[in-house]
């Protein structure tokens, strides 16, 4: 069995990343392999809509008149099925039909994504509906066009968030998939295109198993959501330094999205940063600055050399990120690439790249 083979402790799949998600669904609408519907289970909060919409958003660049549905089937059985309407024809005995619902795409040419999120929230009911659109593809008479492929995700039934039983019938009908966060995909492919703040990043990395402490026991845990939506709250908290209170509400916005534990721990490591050396001594003389730090500090200089990095002092940092190991030196200089594209341009930029090209795919080992 092939090293990069992982099967899910949770249930009868192998599992995969959210990027290998977007990769599979990409790989089967391309080739034509899309009919029979894929149903991505997994932990709330690791990004399996987020996805799936980054599988839809890749196949605009070959489709750019694709369609994105997203339907909540914790609505109604009636609102997904539509309702019946009555069909008067004269000289005719009046009869009924299904209504289309609003969501359903009435364009037989229409290509696309149909994305049935938390469908395992419906109820036996909604199953029902849903079993007949999944394996004819139509729904109470009327086909889903050739062209819409549709694509299913769920919590787990350990989670305790709200999924139900999969009725047998409809399990039949579909391909189950188990996802599970993996720390480096989520930096590569989600956290560094999303801007997600640095020190967050330096986190992860260094703490690859606080990505996603989803436990259905306790009320706020650390997950992928909830790090990227930290992530949209630090410029504010950094704006309330020199105030009476920033540590108070610092505090209570990680303590309200990751939970008491990895709250306090998150701060204490931003707190890390007064401990940074002077980057101005380190730029004067990379190659004999001290790296006698400890790891946490070392990440934090990185992340700040990131920030600070021009096209002038671009060679001296990277001489310098080089000590502190690969792993490191990959975040830098992708942080640093990212928030100035033109660092890309430079010489030194290139000489790293052709010497170090598995770290352009790789932020850690």
């Amino acid at each position: 069995m092939g090293k990069n083979l992982k099967i899910s402790d949770n249930m009868d799949a192998v599992t995969l990343s959210p990027s290998e998600g977007t990769e599979l669904i990409v790989g089967l609408y391309k080739s034509g392999a899309f009919h029979r519907t894929p149903i991505f289970k997994g932990a709330p909060g690791i990004g399996k809509t987020s996805f799936v919409k980054a599988a839809y958003e890749q196949l605009l660049a070959t489709y750019p008149n694709a369609i994105y549905i997203e339907l909540n089937p914790t609505m109604p059985a009636d609102e997904i099925g539509g309702i019946p309407d009555l069909v008067r024809e004269e000289g005719k005995t009046t009869r009924t039909n299904y209504a289309v619902p609003s969501w359903f795409p009435d364009d037989p040419e229409a290509v696309g994504i149909l994305c049935l999120d938390d469908c395992l929230q419906g109820d036996k009911f909604t199953q029902t509906v849903l079993a007949n659109l999944l394996q004819a593809r139509n729904l109470r008479g009327h086909p889903l066009p050739e062209g819409i492929m549709i694509v299913g995700t769920g919590n787990r039934a350990e989670d305790n968030a709200g999924s139900n039983k999969m009725l047998t019938h409809l399990a039949d009908r579909v391909t189950i998939f188990n996802i599970e966060a993996d720390p480096i995909s989520w930096i590569n492919d989600f956290a560094l295109p999303q801007n997600i703040d640095a020190r967050i990043i330096s986190y992860i990395q260094q703490n690859q198993e606080k990505l996603n402490m989803f436990d259905p026991k306790k009320e706020k845990c650390a997950t992928s959501r909830t790090w990227a939506a930290v992530s949209g709250r630090m410029a504010y908290i950094d704006s309330l330094k020199g105030t009476p209170n920033y540590e108070k509400f610092a505090q209570a916005i990680l303590v309200g999205e990751l939970g008491m534990a990895e709250g306090a721990l998150f701060w204490q490591y931003c707190g890390i940063e007064s401990q940074i050396p002077n980057i101005d001594e380190i730029l004067a003389d990379p190659e004999n600055a001290s790296t006698d730090y400890p790891i946490d500090v070392q990440h934090a200089t990185a992340v700040k050399l990131a920030k600070m990095l021009d096209a002038d002092s671009f060679e001296s940092a990277l001489k310098y990120v080089n000590r502190l190991g690969a792993d490191m030196a990959g975040m830098a200089v992708k942080l640093a690439a990212r928030d100035k594209p033109e660092l890309q341009d430079t010489d030194a930029f290139a000489n790293w790249a052709v010497a170090n090209q598995e770290l352009l795919h790789d932020v850690a080992n």
